[in-house]
């Protein structure tokens, strides 16, 4: 499906928002845009997001996050970010002090069990200092018994 077409699809079906994801990059971001342009509809909320490999100030292992951004001002901050990715030959890595100081205008989440957060649960690694960082958390369904038993000590 086109952006386009995606974006027919939930103007037709009286969405109020939709939300438009990249992997390590923001390449369709502008077609996106040009997309939304063309459909007229100015009351549909368009949600840009980005997932993007992360190395953690302890640098121990590479973790999934999730950037979604709040406005015009977090789009140019979520730019910044992935102008500063780095390959570590495995993969395009960005690092803490980049989101750190390019935030806010910006929610950051830990990806599910490919993400810090879910890590430092699961090895009992400081989860209270890590979470501290993240925005939110993503919580995917699953039917493994182990990630439902981790995930659920993030739900107080």
């Amino acid at each position: 499906m086109t952006s386009k077409e995606s974006l027919e699809y939930v103007i037709a079906h009286s969405h109020k928002a939709i939300a438009f994801i990249n992997l390590n990059n923001v390449q369709d971001f502008p077609a996106f845009a040009d997309a939304y342009k063309e459909c007229g509809d100015s009351t549909l909320k368009v949600i840009y997001y980005a997932e993007l490999c992360y190395m953690n100030e302890d640098g121990r292992a590479p973790y999934y996050i999730t950037i979604l951004c709040k406005n015009q001002f977090g789009i140019k901050e979520l730019y910044t970010i992935i102008s500063s990715i780095n390959n570590d030959g495995v993969c395009d890595l960005v690092s803490w002090d980049v989101v750190n100081q390019n935030r806010k205008n910006l929610l950051i989440g830990s990806c599910g069990n490919e993400g810090e957060l879910y890590e430092a649960v699961a090895y009992g690694r400081n989860p209270e200092k890590v979470a501290a960082f993240y925005d939110y958390f993503e919580i995917y369904p699953t039917k493994d018994e182990t990630e439902r038993t981790i995930y659920k000590k993030f739900i107080p």
